[in-house]
């Protein structure tokens, strides 16, 4: 196995030297040949040592893609420091935690997705982040000190040192800190590139955010073998096709939902389609049936499935250009020259192919360590084996299929099932796009199963038959209860579909839903027993005046509901029979409306009304909206009112607020 000890700078001086005029990094009309490039990763060097970085120190990089990113990056490991890669997504207040929590001296930041907000100023940016202003560079103007820089002037980051930082992309708790090496990057994208040159061109477009590893291998395969990255200003669909026509882009990286969107559209796909040779896939989970819609959509490219985590360096499993497309859409391949790859299970340890457990992983690639956790937390074992959280199957020939995140399964009656299977028969579907399957409370199984899903093109939700194509595919048991069509899937920074904010939105429309089914029956709020007293009448009629407030009728609304209470109670309590007994009233939310409805043993006496009860119904009917009165089965008079929802009154909406989502 060869091994490479060179440093990302040692390599491209070698690519600068071997052919300086050979174009290195394109933006729109921006293009850098590598003599430039070099020059310009000297200059932020030589820029970052005269303000007073010392090595080890922390450089925040915080900005979209652009070939003074690239250069920023090298240039700050070139001067010795640890680059920390900050999402250009975030706002001031979310990267400012993450900053601190890095003992990041240095920033150099550029324009974000919040550009107009804040980060143009080094003044404002130092106040706000507490770095001296001094140490704030920007890289919007792409200008460094005209310095080329001697080895002697510095030490730099040696090849197996801590070079750059990435916080891992955590939902529920603060993300992990991540510190890779130059050695790990380097080496594994050598053997990638090894097992990819067969099909591999000199041009690639790389459609993900540079603080994302993916992207980072992607764009260091190109640049150490002395090829071209083109970089998009924005990563979506029609710019990238654009880009691949006009630049003759042979390579793409990006992720599943860019090539989605391209081939959902003809125009976009006819740009694509005569360029384009390589397509790598990595990111987010990519269904066997979507993975060839895009081969198929993109008939020149051969699609390549790859799988890895930021603490892994990048991709270290894919499938070979020479696999068979049915182990290129149904696996991610195998790992690379150099890494090992296991499934695990706690008691019974490395576990055979064909069955389940948790993927594990040690090597060359493996990350430095997480920043700042203690030993026990580094989720690397005794053996060297860092333990991913994530769920794998190898086939006899040593292919591994993604199964899902441990924490992703779903528990259902003491079963153990794994969206990914799900997804991958819903999504052979033909009239399904997408989809994304979770789990929610369930009352009786624990948790059950929804599924959110988008349509192809033209094609419209027909629920029956999607729920019998399903079912015929993976049983009744495995069968999703609910389908949440969207018209897209959010998506984070790194172009990958937003897991956790999908899952939310899933259970928002699940808690509408059954919300909303309750009120066709009605959502008992209060039900009580009155005694059969003219002192009661008061009382009862502010509390259900108060309830009605609190809910949202206007003030004039509440007043005749109180009013329409107290005459229903006068109805059914001035001169009755003392022995009618008690009196039960009750409130009910229904979909429409706000129902009232009062109970009593009474007998023939209640109906034969005095001249006070006939003027007390008489206003009674002048309140409400709706009346009905009857005798049920067990002898007891019933007497509903209803009163209609004000215009502005959103009752599901009301009950979403106040009742908590598990």
């Amino acid at each position: 196995m060869n091994i490479i000890e060179s440093s990302f700078y040692e390599m491209l001086q070698a690519q600068a030297v071997r052919n300086p005029d050979a174009e290195a990094v394109i933006m729109g009309d921006r293009k850098l040949t590598y003599g430039e490039f070099l020059y310009r990763i000297d200059g932020v060097a030589s820029a970052l040592l005269d303000i007073g970085l010392k090595k080890g120190d922390k450089v925040g990089l915080w900005s979209v893609a652009s070939p003074a990113w690239l250069y920023a990056y090298f240039g700050i490991i070139r001067a010795g420091g640890i680059a920390l890669l900050l999402n250009a997504n975030m706002a001031l207040k979310d990267a400012k935690p993450l900053i601190e929590f890095a003992d990041t001296r240095f920033l150099m930041f550029g324009k974000t997705h919040d550009y107009e907000g804040h980060n143009t100023d080094a003044v404002a940016i130092s106040e706000s982040l507490g770095i001296d202003k001094e140490h704030c560079l920007s890289i919007l103007d792409e200008e460094f000190a005209d310095i080329t820089l001697a080895e002697a002037e510095t030490s730099g980051c040696q090849s197996r040192e801590d070079a750059y930082i990435i916080y891992t992309s955590g939902t529920t708790a603060f993300p992990k800190a991540v510190i890779n090496s130059q050695f790990s990057l380097i080496n594994l994208s050598d053997h990638v590139f090894s097992e990819l040159a067969p099909i591999l061109g000199n041009r690639a477009l790389i459609g993900v955010p540079f603080f994302h590893v993916y992207a980072l291998m992607g764009a260091w395969i190109y640049l150490a073998h002395g090829g071209t990255v083109v970089i998009p200003s924005t990563i979506k669909a029609d710019l990238i096709a654009d880009l691949v026509e006009k630049e003759s882009i042979s390579d793409i990286w990006t992720v599943a939902v860019i090539y989605q969107a391209i081939i959902d559209n003809e125009l976009l796909a006819e740009k694509v389609a005569p360029n384009a040779r390589f397509c790598a896939v990595a990111g987010s989970y990519t269904s066997p049936v979507q993975f060839m819609r895009f081969e198929a959509s993109l008939g020149n490219s051969t699609f390549i499935n790859m799988y890895g985590m930021t603490e892994t360096s990048a991709a270290y499993v894919l499938t070979r250009p020479g696999d068979d497309i049915s182990i290129r859409y149904s696996t991610v391949g195998r790992p690379v020259n150099g890494t090992e790859a296991a499934v695990w299970d706690d008691e019974r340890g490395i576990l055979p192919p064909e069955e389940v457990g948790e993927i594990i992983t040690r090597g060359y690639h493996l990350k430095n360590s997480y920043y700042k956790l203690e030993p026990e937390r580094q989720a690397v074992d005794k053996d060297g084996w860092l333990h991913s959280g994530d769920l794998g199957v190898f086939d006899k020939n040593g292919n591994l299929k993604i199964v899902g995140r441990i924490k992703d399964l779903i528990i259902k009656g003491g079963e153990n099932i794994a969206p990914a299977e799900i997804e991958a028969q819903i999504m052979s579907h033909p009239s399904i796009s997408s989809c994304r399957v979770f789990g929610y409370k369930d009352r009786i199984y624990g948790e059950n199963i929804g599924a959110c899903i988008t349509l192809a093109p033209g094609l419209d939700f027909d629920e029956d038959s999607i729920r019998k194509y399903v079912k015929e595919k993976v049983g009744s048991y495995k069968s999703p209860v609910y389908y949440f069509v969207f018209d897209k899937f959010p998506l984070n920074s790194n172009g990958k579909i937003d897991q956790r904010n999908l899952h939310i939105e899933m259970l928002r429309r699940l808690h509408r839903l059954l919300i909303e089914n309750k009120l066709e029956k009605g959502i008992p709020i209060i039900t009580m027993s009155v005694k059969n007293s003219v002192f009661n009448i008061t009382p009862v009629a502010s509390m259900f005046e108060e309830c009605a407030t609190n809910l949202g009728f206007s003030r004039k609304k509440a007043l005749k509901i109180r009013q329409a209470v107290e005459e229903l109670l006068v109805l059914r309590i001035i001169e009755s029979a003392e022995d009618i007994g008690d009196v039960g009233i009750s409130l009910r939310y229904m979909r429409d409306f706000l129902r009232i409805t009062v109970t009593d043993l009474g007998d023939d006496n209640c109906n034969k009304q005095n001249e006070q009860q006939k003027i007390a119904l008489a206003i009674l009917l002048k309140l409400v909206d709706d009346y009905d009165m009857s005798r049920l089965d067990d002898g007891q008079y019933q007497v509903m009112i209803d009163f209609t929802y004000d215009k502005d009154l959103d009752i599901t909406g009301f009950l979403m607020q106040h009742e908590r989502i598990e």
